[in-house]
């Protein structure tokens, strides 16, 4: 809705609407859409200024109208939070629908845009702060499906807020359909694709980040992501079809890791994009930081607020690295590596949140130095394994029998092999880790019984042999860990290789956030330290920035295919080694990357058996 003044006449419907709303002055038009007027208002006791929304005339006679109006309203009620604009009142008569809402002087950003380009700072604060709105709307349970720039809104001191729920989609347990029965509702140039075919996946919060994407690609490139020239049906079925022009393509000054990002969350395939605005949100912020300098970002004056405590609440934005698409985990069986990459092409990334009570905080990324909530301290560990960083090849192998003529300083073998094995490794002068699934239940190993049902979530996609683990619920899980933990160290193992720590990325049947995340991985990393083994980080690229100081070592899994060895730059300021895992033949790229990087960097196949390539076979 177009928000700027228009002139002020005399209009029977606002004589009405006073009547209706007798604690309120009613000013001017503020602006007119398809469904509604927006007047100017203020409160005569209170003193508060406020935007009135009323309902055309003409729609109180259409199928469905007056319910989508209070049911905007009602969304809106529910919604508490710094980046939402607030419902303050609602009033529905026979001839007058209409709810009061906290007025927004700054205008919108398409105001904004139409003075021309922005900076990268600029457009990513704008994005971040949206973001964090929609990510509290989603876990309560609500989808905008009409973010553009008309939406976002701006108050006197430039804090953002996300408006006009009007098509909003409410789900869970006392939730409703809200709008009309079809997906193709919302803005043609901001539409994500599954909003214009059922083909293209559900809709869910993934959808809102296809939008907030599409926003920010305007705003860095001038143009949106698909062109609008023709009819709108082929506009709309090029959504479905064809990926957008690469951002570069467009804008070649935009930095690569920054158009990487957006790019991700214009996958059109809702799998491939980020499965939550908060994901998003963590990817884009230290993307935006190092696109800009923190002094730029900070000058666009851009406020991105702590939300309210309490249940539901959303926590302050924080800085983290962004995770790239690509491998969840290390695959290790070839069957399986195949029937994930199928997976991931098929699979659903948006997960519809019920809007019950009990519902945990929205998440908080990985707290930057000085937030209010305190990490816990690492626990030292004096006689740990502290591996060094070095370019030497190192070796992973998780199939098949253990090849131990390998020439390397470190290896990654399964737990369940024997002492034996672990002891001749050592014997050639080799260190050796302990590959333990610490965030995913398996039927094939030995422990499986141990697990209680409560704590088994969604199957891993790809691979139907596992199911999610609720890693909040590390009361249960662990006396199960430190087992496997205390039998890893019997065996002789001098580490600890633990796998899918990024639950709460995936789509696990459980609430998960970024803070059950990184309590669970940091509580992980403390037992491992104080049965006086090392442990690495691998496959939580989002937190490595946070996790440094509690992991002696890392594992980026197709850091160079997905450009994000950045991520782990804290460990190689801290003298930390990288091990390195690529998939495919070796690439002069990947070896100029881990020699820049100072990685040990090997290559290897899905079933990840003992073959290795190293950068010593490239272009053989």
């Amino acid at each position: 809705m177009d928000t700027r003044p228009t002139a002020d006449g005399h209009d029977r419907e606002r004589e009405r609407l006073s009547a209706a709303l007798p604690a309120y002055d009613i000013g001017a038009v503020l602006g007119r859409g398809a469904f509604a007027v927006v007047y100017a208002g203020r409160h005569r006791h209170l003193e508060r200024e406020v935007a009135i929304k009323r309902l055309a005339p003409e729609l109180l006679r259409e199928t469905g109208g007056r319910d989508r109006f209070g049911a905007e309203a009602r969304v809106l009620a529910s919604l508490d939070h710094p980046h939402i604009v607030r419902v303050y009142d609602y009033v529905d008569r026979e001839d007058l629908c209409a709810f009061v809402m906290e007025r927004m002087h700054g205008g919108t950003l398409g105001d904004r845009l139409r003075s021309g380009r922005v900076s990268y700072a600029w457009a990513c604060a704008v994005i971040l702060a949206a973001l964090q709105g929609l990510e509290h709307a989603h876990r309560k349970g609500v989808l905008h499906r009409d973010v553009k720039p008309e939406n976002l809104l701006f108050g006197a001191d430039d804090v953002v807020k996300v408006g006009d729920f009007g098509i909003a989609k409410v789900v869970g347990a006392q939730g409703a359909r809200l709008a009309a029965t079809t997906a193709a509702i919302g803005t043609p140039t901001y539409m994500a694709p599954e909003q214009v075919s059922r083909s293209a996946g559900p809709l869910g919060p993934a959808t809102d980040v296809w939008a907030a994407g599409a926003v920010l690609y305007e705003m860095l490139a001038g143009e949106p992501p698909f062109a609008l020239d023709g009819d709108i049906g082929e506009i709309l079925l090029e959504r479905v079809a064809a990926d957008p022009r690469p951002l570069r393509d467009l804008a070649p000054d935009v930095p690569e890791e920054l158009a990487a990002v957006v790019m991700r969350a214009l996958a059109r395939d809702p799998a491939r994009r980020y499965s939550s605005a908060a994901a998003f949100a963590a990817a884009l912020e230290p993307a935006a930081l190092r696109a800009a300098d923190a002094s730029d970002l900070a000058a666009t004056g851009i406020r991105i607020s702590a939300a309210p405590s309490g249940p539901g609440a959303a926590q302050p934005p924080t800085v983290v690295e962004p995770f790239e698409p690509g491998r969840r985990r290390t695959p290790r069986r070839a069957l399986l590596g195949i029937a994930a990459a199928a997976a991931v092409a098929a699979g659903l990334a948006a997960t519809m949140l019920a809007s019950s009570g009990g519902q945990r905080p929205a998440p908080s990324r990985a707290p930057r130095p000085g937030a209010t909530e305190e990490l816990p301290r690492p626990t030292p560990c004096a006689g740990c394994y502290k591996p060094k960083p070095t370019t030497s090849p190192w070796q992973i192998q998780l199939e098949g029998r253990i090849d131990t003529t390998v020439q390397a300083r470190f290896f990654v073998i399964d737990g369940s092999e024997e002492g034996d094995t672990v002891g001749a490794l050592r014997r050639r002068g080799g260190k050796v880790a302990c590959y333990v699934n610490a965030g995913a239940w398996e039927d094939f190993r030995t422990d499986k019984d141990a697990f209680p049902p409560e704590v088994l979530g969604k199957k891993y996609e790809g691979f139907p042999n596992e199911r999610w683990l609720d890693i909040r619920r590390i009361d249960l899980l662990a006396p199960i860990l430190r087992a496997r933990i205390d039998d890893c160290n019997a065996k002789g193992f001098d580490g600890l290789d633990p796998d899918n720590l990024d639950g709460f990325e995936n789509n696990t049947g459980f609430p998960l956030t970024a803070t059950d995340q990184l309590r669970f991985n940091i509580w992980l990393a403390n037992e491992v330290h104080a049965r006086g083994l090392s442990i690495g980080l691998k496959n939580d690229p989002a937190q490595a920035r946070a996790l440094a100081q509690y992991f002696d070592w890392a594992i980026p899994v197709e850091c160079v295919e997905q450009r994000n060895c950045g991520q782990y730059a804290r460990f190689g300021r801290a003298g930390k080694p990288l091990f390195a895992l690529e998939y495919g033949q070796p690439t002069r790229r990947a070896c100029t990357e881990a020699q820049r990087r100072r990685m040990s960097v090997v290559f290897k196949t899905s079933a990840l058996n003992a073959p290795r390539r190293t950068c010593a076979d490239v272009g053989r």
